[in-house]
């Protein structure tokens, strides 16, 4: 150990008898060979050692902080995409103006085209037609109808004349009705249109 090498050159001095016999010069030289000794091993020795303990103290700190770095991001993206899939149920419509599955970016859930060529309507339960989710219904084309025109003759003395129209009847005037009916015809409101996507699973 580094340790036992610098106490080995510490007892150098240590050991010098307390009354030295020794010259002055021997005594110096005693000195200096225990200093030098100590220096050598700081330089040589402790520095090395010291800087290692530095290196690998500061991988290991690296590889720490790392792991926590990452467990940290794994953590969070676990987090978002339990919430995304809490708000993107099953049943849940995305409306957007690109062809783009909604998995591709949300990382899950199974994803249909929902309603194309339709307009979605809320529910209302009190009408038939709108009582129920995802009931279909209607069609483009105004349906073929008839309407009753009504044909009047004046009888009141200032000169007949005849007159249609959509009325009731009246003791004053002699009526004749007649139908009329269109086709189909184009009855389409202003619309714009998107991907509506639905999720499945």
């Amino acid at each position: 150990m580094a340790l036992t090498k610098l106490e080995e050159n510490l007892n150098v001095i240590e050991n010098l008898p307390d009354s030295p016999t020794l010259e002055p010069t021997e005594l110096k030289r005693k000195f200096d060979e225990g200093s030098i000794m100590i220096k050598d091993y700081i330089n040589e020795v402790l520095t090395t050692e010291v800087d290692k303990l530095v290196s690998d103290t500061s991988k290991e700190i690296r590889k720490v902080i790392s792991n926590e770095k990452s467990n940290i991001l794994k953590n969070v993206s676990e987090q978002i995409l339990a919430d995304n899939e809490k708000k993107y149920y099953v049943g849940k419509l995305i409306l957007d103006t690109k062809n783009v599955n909604p998995a591709t970016y949300l990382g899950f859930g199974t994803w249909e085209l929902w309603g194309s060529g339709r307009v979605p309507v809320g529910v209302n339960t009190e009408e038939e037609e709108f009582n129920e989710v995802e009931k279909t219904g209607g069609s483009k084309y105004l349906q073929k109808h008839c309407h009753e025109l009504v044909r009047s003759r004046n009888t009141f003395g200032v000169g007949d004349y005849e007159n249609y129209q959509i009325t009731s009847s009246s003791n004053n005037s002699i009526y004749q009705t007649k139908d009329f009916g269109t086709g189909d015809s184009g009855n389409l409101q202003p619309y714009i249109t998107c991907y509506i996507w639905k999720r499945m699973s």
